[in-house]
């Protein structure tokens, strides 16, 4: 493919490989949109941008050298990882979501006080593909739960985006619907899960 030194060292850069960029450079957005999908490639070589010029985008069509965002948001959504249900007792609220370090995840939802709570527990994952996809599918079946709050990040309120009221039955039942096609050894639930339910 014609790349760039530029757009080799920025792939690099960003931990993406050049076989992971379809070239649909000469095709229309909808037929390079389309094939990259069917190729199972998240990223293409395509037509300039208008803001810097760059050749590089998600298979949305964003560019990802204006916005890194994007590579996050398409790797969460085609590639494989966690997704988990988290837990903050002090707060009764559960949490919905995907990653691809479970580990680091965990401390991070502590360490940030996501929500405005520190005491937050992974207390069920299963590593699946389509990671993005699947945790927004198992929301979508969780509206009524949703529970507004916000924190601190970066220095900026953000707003939460995945808190739930503590009704663990049905965001285990959506969750289970959703990651069938992980095995056993792929997933995991906390030993005292049933002591997250707070709502009776």
């Amino acid at each position: 493919m014609d790349l760039t030194y530029a757009e080799r060292a920025f792939l690099q850069s960003q931990k993406i490989r050049p076989e992971q960029v379809f070239d649909g450079r000469g095709l229309s957005n909808s037929e390079w949109k389309e094939r990259a999908k069917s190729e199972e490639k998240s990223f293409v070589l395509a037509t300039a941008c208008t803001n810097g010029g760059h050749r590089l985008k998600s298979r949305g069509g964003h560019c990802i050298q204006c916005e890194t965002a994007n590579i996050g948001y398409m790797r969460r959504n085609s590639e494989a990882g966690y997704v988990y249900i988290a837990a903050s007792k002090s707060a009764k609220l559960l949490k919905v979501g995907c990653a691809f370090d479970i580990e680091q995840r965990a401390r991070n939802l502590c360490a940030h006080k996501y929500g405005g709570f520190d005491d937050w527990e992974v207390i069920a994952w299963a590593k699946t593909q389509a990671i993005g996809k699947v945790e927004f599918e198992i929301l979508k079946k969780l509206e009524q739960l949703k529970f507004e709050g916000e924190y601190l990040k970066d220095g900026k309120m953000q707003a939460t985006k995945e808190l739930l009221q503590g009704k663990l039955i049905p965001v285990w039942q959506s969750f289970l619907a959703h990651t069938r096609s992980a095995d056993e050894a792929n997933r995991w639930k906390h030993h005292c899960f049933a002591d997250f339910n707070f709502v009776k």
